[in-house]
């Protein structure tokens, strides 16, 4: 009967170690697929940055001397137009680029990170006051964590902003 318990026991033992190993192989999986998408969106936030960026500030550039160079297209509305049109698809690019890539977290650590986002924030719209308090985060050690909170942080935001209608 001892012998039986043992062997039941170091069985058990046995299947909880196959399990603990399994959980950490996942665990290592998860961790390289997200450090691949996060190295992909450093990629495509640098493309879209340094190529579609150029050609946008180039084009911006274009229609100014344009503007120079016949002073009657300043008088157009269809020309003012599609200045603002360049200027909004600017921003975009610079914004989704830096939404893909947060620079300042590598930077600065996520706190800060947070902080100047909110900044950003209050300093495009400054009908919206945000206040910040960190809580917990002088902790959180893990890159891949961090990265993700931020992301969350910054859809929450949006989400407030976009629907919410909130002031504060």
């Amino acid at each position: 009967a001892f012998v039986i318990i043992i062997n039941r026991r170091n069985k058990q033992l046995n299947e909880q170690r196959l399990s603990s190993k399994q959980k950490e192989r996942e665990s290592h999986i998860l961790r390289a697929m997200i450090k691949g998408e996060e190295q992909e969106r450093v990629r495509i936030a640098r493309d879209l940055h340094d190529s579609l960026g150029a050609v946008m500030a180039s084009a911006k550039l274009r229609v100014n001397t344009l503007g120079h160079q016949i002073p009657k297209l300043k008088t157009m509305d269809s020309f003012h137009v599609a200045e603002e049109l360049i200027d909004e698809a600017c921003h975009n690019v610079r914004e989704i680029s830096h939404d893909m890539m947060p620079g300042s977290l590598g930077k600065y650590g996520l706190q800060e990170a947070i902080d100047r986002m909110c900044a950003t924030i209050e300093k495009g719209r400054p009908e919206i006051s945000i206040s910040y308090i960190p809580y917990g985060l002088e902790s959180l050690d893990d890159d891949i964590v961090a990265t993700n909170v931020l992301r969350m942080v910054q859809e929450l935001l949006r989400n407030v902003i976009k629907h919410a209608e909130a002031k504060e």
